[in-house]
C-alpha cells in the first residue's frame, strides 16, 4: 500500500475566517469566490457547518506515556495550581498576608527531574483584595546537602482580556502554543547558576509566577504555563522536592516549604502527576473503515479530551462508588485535573479503505458542547515514518496558528478542516495529531471523520 498523504485542499466558502494570534479577520466573499488555503501553514480554515453530526461513536482504546518508547521526550511531572480558582475573603482573610493554594511532595531520587507547572487563578470581584502575588515556590526535603540547580526555566503568561466573556479562549490559544512549539516568553538566562535551597527555605528561586488583578465587574483569570529542568550532582534514594503555590498580599511573606497547610483542602482542582505528556490511540484492530460509497456522509466521529475517557482517567481517579480518590500518598492536597490543565496529548487514529479499492477522508474538528468555545493549537498529520515526539521535544513542531471552535446548536457549529486524506488501502494505517488546548478551554471536542468520493 502506498504512504498517505494530505492533499491540501481548495475552499468555497461563503464566509472564511482566518483565525491569528491576535484575532480574528472576517472575509465576506461571493459564492464564486475561490481560495486555496494551505491548512497546515500559518492559519487556519474555519467555516460553519449545518450538518448534524449523525455517525456512530468510536472510543479510543488506550492511553500511555511517551518517554517510555525510543524517541520520546524525557519524563515530565506535571503541577496543577487550579484551586481555589477563585481567590476570595474567606480563603484569605485578614489575619494572614500569604496562603498557599497548592502543597505537594515529589520524589526526587534520581539526578533529574522535569516539571510542567499550570496556575489558574483569579481575585473574587466582591474581594476587598486590590492585588495578589502568585509565586511558585519549592525546596528539597531529605537532601545530603549535593548541588541541586535549576538547568531549565521557562514560562509564559496569559491574562484574559478584561470583559472577555470568553475567559478561555485567550489562554487556550497562547499557551498551547507556547509548550507545542517551545517559544516562551521568559527563559532562564544562558549560563545562570540557581541553586534550589531546602525546605527551610521561602524557594522562590525560579522566577514563575504572576500577578493578578481584582477587577470588580469582570471574572478576569490568570494563567500560567512553565517548563523546569532540575539537576543534582548525584542520584539519592528518599530525596523529596517539596512544591508550592503561593498567593501573597502585596509586601506579605511567603512562608516555607515547612507550612503544608493549603486553602481550602479538597476544594478546586490541583495536584500533581508522574506525566505531562501523553498519549492517545484507537484500536489497531477495529480501524474507522473509510467507505466514499456509503450513503450516510460522515463515517464516525470521536471525543477529544471527554470526561471518562482513557486520558482523562489517568489524571482523575474513583473509587468503585464514583467518588474521587487521592491520586497518591505523598500528594495529600492532590484531588483532580478534569479539563487536562497542561496536558499534552498525541491523538493516533487507524483507518482503513475498502478490499477492493483505494478510499479517501477528510478530517475535521469541531466543538462539543454548546455556548462554549475551545481554543486549540494543532499540529500534523503525521505517519509511520514520522517522528512527532522528538520533534516537539526538539523544538521542531510544524504548529499553526491559535484558533478557537464555538457550537450554537446541533446544526450550526464551526469546523476546522484538518486535511483530506488519500490512497487508503484495506490495511489497517495511521494519522496523528496533536489537538492541544493546554487545557485552557472547554472539553471535550469532536474529531470527525468524512469520506470523499472520488
Amino acid at each position: 500500500m502506498p504512504r498517505s498523504f494530505v492533499v491540501l485542499v481548495g475552499v468555497l466558502l461563503r464566509q472564511i475566517r482566518l483565525v491569528f494570534p491576535s484575532g480574528k479577520i472576517v472575509l465576506h466573499l461571493n459564492n464564486q469566490a475561490y481560495m486555496f488555503l494551505l491548512l497546515a501553514a500559518a492559519f487556519q480554515v474555519i467555516h460553519q457547518s449545518t450538518q448534524p453530526i449523525d455517525c456512530p461513536e468510536k472510543k479510543w482504546a488506550t492511553a500511555g506515556v511517551p518517554y517510555d518508547e525510543p524517541g520520546g521526550p524525557p519524563r515530565r511531572y506535571l503541577v496543577l495550581s487550579n484551586g481555589p480558582e477563585i481567590i476570595a475573603d474567606w480563603s484569605m482573610p485578614d489575619t494572614v498576608d500569604h496562603v498557599n493554594l497548592y502543597w505537594g511532595k515529589i520524589p526526587f531520587d534520581g539526578q533529574d527531574l522535569r516539571l510542567r507547572i499550570y496556575m489558574d487563578h483569579l481575585i473574587d470581584p466582591k474581594s476587598k483584595l486590590d492585588s495578589l502575588d502568585i509565586r511558585f515556590c519549592m525546596g528539597i526535603r531529605d537532601g545530603d546537602g549535593s548541588q541541586i540547580s535549576v538547568a531549565r526555566c521557562v514560562s509564559t503568561f496569559a491574562v484574559t482580556p478584561e470583559n472577555e466573556p470568553r475567559q478561555y479562549i485567550d489562554p487556550g490559544q497562547k499557551l498551547p502554543l507556547a509548550h507545542l512549539s517551545q517559544k516562551w516568553q521568559t527563559t532562564l538566562p544562558s549560563g545562570s547558576t540557581v541553586l534550589v535551597p531546602n525546605d527551610t527555605d521561602p524557594g522562590d528561586v525560579a522566577g514563575i509566577g504572576m500577578t493578578l488583578k481584582q477587577h470588580p465587574n469582570n471574572l478576569q483569570y490568570g494563567n500560567l504555563i512553565a517548563e523546569l529542568d532540575l539537576h543534582a550532582d548525584h542520584a539519592l534514594k528518599g530525596r523529596s522536592l517539596i512544591v508550592r503555590t503561593v498567593a501573597r498580599k502585596p509586601g506579605g511573606s511567603l512562608g516555607t516549604s515547612h507550612d503544608p497547610s493549603c486553602a481550602l483542602p479538597g476544594a478546586g482542582e490541583r495536584g500533581w502527576w508522574p506525566q505531562a505528556d501523553v498519549y492517545v490511540r484507537s484500536d489497531p484492530h477495529d480501524p474507522i473503515l473509510i467507505d466514499p460509497s456509503a450513503q450516510q456522509p460522515l463515517t464516525a466521529y470521536m471525543r477529544i479530551g471527554d470526561n471518562g475517557g482513557v486520558d482523562w482517567a489517568m489524571f482523575n481517579k474513583y473509587d468503585n462508588q464514583k467518588r474521587p480518590v487521592m491520586n497518591n500518598a505523598d500528594d495529600i492536597y492532590g484531588t483532580k485535573n478534569s479539563g487536562l490543565w497542561g496536558v499534552n496529548v498525541l491523538y493516533r487514529v487507524y483507518l482503513r479503505g475498502n478490499v477492493d479499492s483505494t478510499a479517501a477522508v477528510k478530517l475535521s474538528i469541531a466543538c462539543a458542547l454548546k455556548d462554549w468555545p475551545v481554543a486549540h493549537v494543532l499540529s500534523g498529520p503525521f505517519f509511520e515514518t514520522d517522528t512527532p515526539w522528538t520533534n516537539y521535544a526538539t523544538g521542531k513542531l510544524n504548529v499553526t496558528a491559535p484558533g478557537y471552535l464555538n457550537r450554537r446548536s446541533a446544526t450550526d457549529y464551526d469546523v476546522v478542516e484538518l486535511g483530506k486524506i488519500s490512497n487508503l488501502g484495506d490495511k489497517a494505517t495511521f494519522v496523528e495529531y496533536f489537538v492541544d488546548t493546554a487545557g485552557s478551554s472547554m472539553l471535550p471536542t469532536y474529531l470527525i471523520f468524512q469520506p470523499q468520493k472520488k
